[in-house]
């Protein structure tokens, strides 16, 4: 299982459109309900996270700039001295994230989002009484991102974040 592992699994899936990415990301969603792991999904515009849905289920995603409460000039609006704030508390708790459309996310975002992960994910080990394995670039999580390469990057003065993050 998941709680097994002693790192962190990083899954990074390009495909074209049609070819069912988003229905993976359900299933898997489901999978990770069924053996009780903590998921969050989440995409960066409000459309594709919408479409990350499964009815009479718990399968739903969030804007990245909700997921990881980021204001409009990418600053963080969580505090980690209040763990116990709604969304603090659920990316703490998270344990595999789904992100879609990832060709979409620009470097700046990207940055902001890593900085979140890592922030949270340190909080998350020091309160826990299960024990994680430590954290990484991309915080305590097992991160799982889909996306399309041949599909617009975002319509900002910004690089993808694909172009800009070695790792």
């Amino acid at each position: 299982g998941l709680q097994d592992e002693k790192k962190w699994l990083r899954i990074f899936i390009q495909a074209p459109a049609g070819t069912g990415k988003r229905f993976l990301l359900e299933t898997v969603y489901l999978w990770c309900v069924v053996h009780g792991h903590e998921v969050s999904a989440c995409a960066p515009t409000g459309i594709a996270a919408a479409r990350i849905r499964v009815p009479r289920t718990p399968v739903r995603a969030f804007t990245l700039r909700y997921l990881f409460a980021l204001s409009i000039d990418l600053e963080s609006k969580l505090d980690p001295s209040k763990p116990q704030e709604e969304k603090l508390a659920r990316l703490a708790k998270t344990r595999v994230l789904i992100t879609d459309e990832g060709s979409m996310i620009d470097a700046a975002t990207w940055f902001a989002v890593k900085d979140q992960l890592t922030t949270v994910g340190a909080l998350a080990v020091a309160t826990e009484a299960r024990e994680r394995p430590p954290g990484d670039d991309f915080g305590c999580v097992h991160h799982i991102m889909c996306c399309d390469f041949k599909q617009l990057p975002p319509a900002t003065s910004r690089p993808p974040f694909i172009a800009n993050d070695p790792k």
